[in-house]
């Protein structure tokens, strides 16, 4: 996500210095910006969630079980899918 933010952020900028070259690339920089802030998100499979496990672990100084990340990985996985189906019904609904 880093790289993400990163690459959206040196594109905003060049749209910014040079806006009748690179006006097409705002696009670009929204979505890749958008991506990276969505890979934050605090659910398992993706690296926030990996973020907040890996502090929890600080924090506590021990190891989250293999089984406890398996069912959370299981978990934000289904989260993922049920968001994808509720957000593509509702742009259908929308277009008609």
């Amino acid at each position: 996500p880093l790289g993400s933010l990163i690459f959206s952020m040196c594109f905003g900028v060049m749209v910014w210095l040079f806006p009748v070259i690179f006006i097409y690339l705002e696009y670009l920089v929204v979505a890749n910006f958008l991506v990276g802030v969505i890979n934050l998100l605090p659910i398992y499979p993706l690296d926030g969630g990996k973020i907040v496990l890996v502090a929890i672990e600080g924090i506590t100084r021990k190891k989250v079980p293999e089984k406890v990340e398996l069912i959370l990985s299981y978990v934000g996985l289904i989260l993922l899918i049920l968001l994808t189906i509720l957000v593509t019904i509702k742009d259908i609904i929308r277009i008609f």
